[in-house]
């Protein structure tokens, strides 16, 4: 059974989630902000943390680098979810560290949809990389692979939430693209980020 941290000081949304995720069948867990959040860390690593970014006195932002900088859960998947939509800096900053990005207010199916899509979307793109690890590929290009996978995906998410041009994002997505159409014939993987 899949654990999901959830980080919100939102005591109701916390709440909600749990309840929603425990009865989608996950274990789940807490914290109330950004240094809860991080005390939880020293004992345990989920498999998903749902980040709130608008949290005092430690923003979402702040916890996310914390988390990344510590060698024990820099490779935990965050989604952030929050009720506005990034800046440009955040975009830069951030996208490569991050499975996806919300907007709230999220309703029930759409908080299940989120993370059953995220581990089913992780769990297809682990099968392919054992696959391609077996026939004896290159451990970077499998994990430039892994990035690019997970990276695209959230790019487009924040284009669409943004609703306007960034043209370093979409710059940047391109090639990422091109890139990773590149590895998926030289791997002879078969999915493609969406």
């Amino acid at each position: 059974m899949p654990s999901i941290l959830i980080v919100d000081d939102n005591s109701t949304l916390l709440e909600l989630f749990e309840i929603v995720l425990k009865r989608s069948g996950y274990q789940t867990y807490t914290a109330s902000g950004g240094r809860e959040c991080l005390a939880l860390l020293k004992n345990m690593l989920p498999d998903l943390i749902l980040l709130d970014l608008m949290m005092e006195p430690m923003d979402g932002w702040e916890t996310l680098a914390e988390i990344k900088k510590d060698v024990r859960t820099n490779n935990i998947p965050i989604i952030a979810v929050t009720g506005k939509q990034p800046t440009s800096n955040e975009i830069e900053t951030y996208m490569d560290e991050i499975e996806g990005y919300v907007i709230k207010p999220l309703t029930v199916k759409g908080l299940s949809d989120l993370v059953l899509n995220f581990f089913k979307r992780r769990d297809a793109i682990e099968n392919e990389l054992e696959t391609a690890r077996k026939s004896g590929f290159d451990q970077k290009l499998l994990e430039e692979y892994r990035n690019l996978y997970r990276s695209i995906p959230v790019g487009k998410i924040i284009l669409k939430l943004i609703g306007r041009s960034v043209p370093f994002l979409e710059t940047e997505l391109k090639r990422r693209e091109e890139r990773i159409e590149i590895l998926q014939h030289q791997l002879g993987i078969t999915i493609f980020p969406q």
